[in-house]
């Protein structure tokens, strides 16, 4: 009796720039279509599992149907070569890269998406556009990008964090945690205190990112928490960002979640919807979706972004992402006026920028 054929997982490791970056690959079951390859980029202070090993369950769903992934540590973090003091956003765009050709070569993909959380979208977002081979990105709370990040957003994080950890001080539960040591205290002071810091030079080099990311015509998938700090402005800015360029981006907000989206159901849906959303183009033909602006139609639904034009959406808009519920995760929030405008809301759930009359073929 023979037993049908599944994914393995083998530890794979390759060179970036004269370091060796050891990865875990995900190889799918042979024999089925081919599908693009996938690369996870994880945060500034993280490492290849991702938040609460969102990565490596993310993967495992991917591979599952069909998607050959590979989940690295960039240099410098978790077993890679490096020191984490040394670390860039440029070198880790070098490594996603790398990662992208040894994907290539050890499963035959031809084309790719990158998925990244925090400061890893912006990593994906550079990597993408120097690699004409990635025609899909899945970003997760993902960080400002240059001028569109503002300058608090550090001090912002820091104090969200810890107004977070001084709540769950007043639960019982938490204290019996610390009795009994059970509290990784080390981690509580790198959520509260350390972030990526930015020197000019590392500034002006995001900027240029920014104005070359500008062209580019791959699709997006956004996905931020309703209780993210940054998601009133990062994930604003994006979403203006896109219109005004013409980026074929979605929006999605998931109510009440938090930056890592640290809970089941929170989880769940993120997984649930960026699987669905991959494997949904990869068994459609690839079709270019046209430019945002200036309206932003859905279902009949027309928004004019006052951004449109000007990147940064201003603080207190309410053209931030939209939501998948007010209530638990995945309730789904009717269409209104969006607060503080006269403005209508698009209707909640994904949304594709979209206007007739014009497809263009994209790799990936």
């Amino acid at each position: 009796m023979t037993t049908a054929a599944t994914p393995t997982e083998s530890p794979v490791s390759f060179d970036s720039e004269g370091g060796r970056v050891h990865a875990i690959l995900h190889r799918p079951a042979p024999g089925g279509a081919e599908r693009p390859g996938v690369v996870f980029c994880h945060g500034w202070s993280g490492d290849r599992q991702g938040p609460h090993r969102m990565f490596v369950k993310t993967a495992r769903r991917l591979a599952a149907q069909g998607f050959p992934c590979l989940r690295l540590d960039f240099r410098g973090r978790g077993s890679s070569e490096g020191e984490t003091a040394q670390a860039t956003i440029q070198g880790m765009i070098a490594d996603t890269r790398s990662a992208v050709a040894e994907l290539g070569r050890l499963c035959g993909v031809r084309t790719f998406c990158l998925v990244g959380i925090c400061s890893g979208g912006k990593v994906a977002i550079g990597a993408a556009l120097g690699e004409g081979r990635v025609g899909r990105l899945v970003l997760w709370s993902a960080e400002a990008l240059g001028d569109l990040r503002e300058d608090a957003t550090n001090r912002r994080k820091s104090l969200h964090m810890l107004k977070s950890y001084l709540r769950k001080l007043a639960r019982p539960e938490t204290w019996r945690k610390l009795i009994t040591g059970r509290v990784n205290v080390k981690g509580v002071r790198k959520a509260v205190l350390q972030h990526e810091t930015r020197s000019p030079a590392e500034a002006a080099q995001e900027n240029a990112m920014l104005v070359a990311f500008r062209r580019w015509r791959g699709e997006i998938l956004f996905i931020y928490g309703g209780n993210d700090p940054d998601t009133r402005l990062a994930g604003a800015n994006y979403q203006a960002f896109c219109r005004a360029r013409g980026i074929p981006g979605e929006f999605h907000e998931i109510a009440e979640a938090n930056h890592s989206f640290y809970s089941l159901a929170w989880e769940r849906e993120v997984i649930e919807r960026s699987v669905g959303w991959l494997v949904r183009r990869a068994v459609q033909p690839r079709r270019c979706p046209a430019p945002c602006g200036p309206d932003f139609t859905e279902g009949g639904d027309t928004l004019s972004p006052a951004a449109a034009g000007v990147p940064r959406a201003r603080r207190g808009h309410g053209g931030g992402p939209t939501s998948s519920g007010a209530g638990e995760p995945g309730a789904t929030r009717s269409a209104g006026r969006a607060a503080g405008t006269g403005q209508r809301r698009p209707p909640a759930g994904d949304h594709r920028a979209s206007a007739p009359g014009r497809r263009c073929g994209t790799p990936g």
